[in-house]
């Protein structure tokens, strides 16, 4: 019995935080005219990149990670005695958090006796990336699932994230 963390590959995350601590992600689709990848399984950001150099015009196209895989993720954590955290891509640019919550409340039906936090990042990339360190940090210092669960919670509600982009028009296609 534990605290398992996951989240979803929006959030960038350092090897050296991913060869130290034990957390799951679940991989964001990405639509690429009529194909579709799962991010850091059949498809990389220089792909990505790549393919958007190649055909300006055909912009690639996220989703939300798909309603069976939380269940299927969130049921495995759960039938081993672990309580969970997920962190989820900001509500407003996503609707994982939303689903995830949905299938939280369903599942925690069925286990009473488990936790479950879903985390509103509020922000994506290197944003959830830090909120995650934080309660990894928190886990292995013996934190409750409470306090962590609320740290992670204060820090989406405060973290501020700036970034530059070289051209302007990715945002408005994105």
């Amino acid at each position: 019995m534990g605290i398992q963390f996951i989240t979803d590959s929006m959030c960038d995350i350092d090897e050296n935080i991913r060869s130290r601590y034990p957390f799951e992600v679940l991989p964001i689709p990405i639509t690429i005219g009529d194909k579709t990848y799962y991010d850091g399984i059949d498809i990389t950001p220089d792909m990505i990149l790549d393919s958007v150099k190649q055909n300006p015009d055909d912009f690639p196209k996220t989703s939300q990670v798909q309603t069976v895989t939380y269940q299927e993720c969130f049921k495995k954590y759960l039938d081993r005695g672990d309580d969970i955290i997920y962190l989820a891509l900001s509500s407003g640019l996503s609707g994982t958090f939303q689903t995830a919550s949905l299938i939280a409340s369903q599942l925690l039906e069925d286990y009473p006796e488990r936790k479950i936090s879903i985390i509103d990042s509020k922000t994506a990339t290197t944003g959830m990336m830090l909120i995650l360190h934080q309660g990894l940090k928190l886990n292995k210092l013996g934190r409750s699932f409470e306090e962590i669960s609320d740290t992670m919670n204060f820090l989406s509600r405060h973290i501020n994230i700036f970034f530059l982009v070289g051209n302007i028009r990715w945002l408005a296609k994105g």
